[in-house]
């Protein structure tokens, strides 16, 4: 399996010693320590990090440290634009791919917490347009919420001619995704096997942005972006975002090229609820603290948050990982982590995983799709606890 999807599909995962603990009545961060971040600490992340670019030297990346309160240490490398010798730094705005899935199942957490939906909910209810899905199965039962979120629908990964439909502007992003669902199709039965879904997501955005009675994007900004103080995130190509935004770049033939990233900017088209903010590292950074239990509670509360963390599918029987609402976990011989990768976007990728058992996490942004993936994530995250 390649190495860049290896994580993405393998390590969605682990839930095998948090659902026991759930039935101890303990949670994902029971007994979990504060980490000290002293400077050797520091500055063997510094190293790591160099290291890391050191093999992968092309763009730019900006990586950062993150406990419950804020935004602990960060440090950029390379371009965010290459042709005009613009270094990455800590203002540099990067889209964070599939992250954006996050948000969407806070979306949903948030409006099950407010009593406008249930996870058990059938998605025709808000969106009888799944219907038109091809190769339903006879006599299944309807799809859940729960299922969208949980990647548990047995919709495909992704619809037929997806590129039709990956260009149209935020406030046309509902259309898009009507348009879309007849293009899609079942992989399997739904409830009964983990299909990872993009086309899921779009549908469960737009089913709860009904259910909201508001659009997606000014429900997210509203009830996530701003509460939670980030300021620099946007679904869209605004005038501020654009100021500052890294160029994606994908290497052919051994050059960086940006052209495919820059058309992708026109908008996600379909795709909104699945991969299409724009953000710093110190707004991603704060949405890391909230899910390491930084708050505020007016966000979601600390219970609804923790029960989250402590269930979820899973996915193979050496339980080597598994997925929840909003959240992959993945478990490795000396550690565990929790959070999502970012790809699916041309020209950028990023990573936001934290330790649930020393609330403390790494983030990359990268504006180029090498480097800066699981393997530098599992060295940070030994080498901030020792």
């Amino acid at each position: 399996m390649h190495t860049r999807n290896c994580f993405t599909v393998t390590s969605f995962l682990v839930l095998a010693c948090l659902r026991l603990g759930a039935q101890n009545n303990q949670t994902a961060f029971t007994n979990a320590v504060h980490v000290e971040l002293s400077q050797s600490t520091l500055d063997r992340i510094e190293s790591i990090s160099a290291a890391e670019f050191a093999r992968h030297p092309v763009a730019g990346v900006t990586v950062g440290v993150v406990s419950p309160a804020a935004l602990a240490w960060t440090k950029s490398y390379g371009f965010a634009d290459i042709e005009k010798k613009i270094p990455a730094s800590r203002a540099t705005v990067y889209r964070i791919g599939t992250i954006t899935k996050q948000f969407t199942a806070l979306m949903l957490l948030q409006l099950v917490e407010r009593g406008k939906v249930h996870l058990s909910d059938p998605v025709e209810k808000y969106f009888p347009e799944i219907n038109r899905i091809a190769g339903e199965y006879p006599n299944a039962a309807p799809i859940t919420l729960l299922q969208l979120a949980m990647h548990t629908s047995g919709i495909c990964r992704d619809i037929d001619d997806a590129q039709t439909y990956l260009r149209a502007p935020v406030a046309d992003w509902e259309k898009s995704v009507v348009a879309a669902v007849p293009h899609a199709k079942y992989a399997a039965e739904p409830g009964t096997k983990f299909v990872y879904s993009s086309c899921g997501y779009a549908v469960l955005g737009v089913a709860l942005s009904r259910a909201a009675g508001q659009s997606y994007a000014d429900y997210v900004k509203q009830n996530i972006f701003e509460p939670l103080g980030m300021r620099h995130t946007s679904f869209e190509l605004i005038p501020a975002i654009q100021a500052t935004l890294a160029t994606g770049y994908v290497v052919k033939d051994g050059r960086p090229d940006s052209r495919k990233s820059v058309e992708e900017l026109a908008g996600r088209g379909y795709k909104l609820a699945d991969d299409a903010i724009f953000t710093t590292i110190d707004d991603l950074a704060k949405f890391m603290s909230f899910e390491m239990m930084g708050g505020p509670e007016s966000v979601l509360t600390t219970k609804v948050l923790k029960d989250n963390f402590s269930h979820g599918y899973f996915l193979f029987s050496n339980f080597a990982g598994g997925v929840g609402v909003g959240f992959q976990l993945g478990r490795f011989s000396d550690l565990i982590i929790a959070g999502h990768g970012g790809g699916g976007v041309t020209g950028y990728r990023a990573e936001a995983y934290f330790r649930p058992d020393a609330l403390i996490g790494i983030i990359s942004l990268r504006n180029v799709e090498d480097g800066f993936q699981l393997n530098y994530v599992l060295d940070c995250l030994r080498g901030l606890v020792h």
